[in-house]
């Protein structure tokens, strides 16, 4: 080290001292103790699912909570069985919009009469609990209709035709010569 300066009673440090330090490697070994061990705040998407299972009373409240799975798994089956079947997809796309659109509303209607179906209040006002388990898998379901490239095709064809109808001055002419063609 250097020797004192006439500033107060300071020692002045050159950087080569200060990185020699007994003080920065004790605050070095303590950040490095502190990274390396476990955070109790940090958990994986394992321990975050475990802990969503374990929440949930499925003996009480399995029965609604498997209808629902249910009517998400009847979806899924549409979408993978009747894949070149345009209408059928349209409708289950239209539909999942509409219910995924809707569940703001149905989370709060849930949320006032959670008494009458449940034993416990998921329904909280910020819908963690709806949205993971009813707007996730439609969302999941949605998003396979709109990979799948015939599908895609055909819902951006009749979107586009309906905008094009209801948005369109043309769209009473097209109409008139759908008629004739029908």
């Amino acid at each position: 080290m250097r020797e004192n300066c006439c500033v107060g009673k300071m020692p002045v440090l050159n950087r080569q001292d200060f990185a020699d330090s007994q003080f920065v490697r004790d605050i070095e070994r303590s950040a490095i103790d502190e990274f390396n061990r476990e955070n109790p705040y940090e958990q994986t998407f394992y321990n975050d699912v475990a802990g969503f299972v374990a929440a949930v009373n499925w003996k009480e409240d399995g029965h609604w909570l498997a209808v629902l799975f249910g009517i998400q798994l009847m979806y899924f089956l549409l979408v993978v069985c009747f894949r070149r079947v345009e209408i059928i997809q349209l409708g289950v796309f239209v539909t999942i919009c509409g219910l995924i659109l809707a569940s703001e509303y149905v989370n709060q209607f849930l949320h006032d009469h959670w008494r009458e179906f449940s034993t416990q209040d998921y329904f909280d006002e910020h819908g963690v609990f709806f949205s993971v388990v009813f707007s996730g898998p439609l969302l999941a379901i949605g998003f396979l209709q709109a990979s799948c490239p015939d599908v895609a095709f055909a819902l951006l064809f009749y979107i586009d035709t309906t905008l094009t109808l209801c948005f369109d001055g043309y769209s009473l002419s097209w109409y008139s010569v759908t008629l004739r063609i029908c």
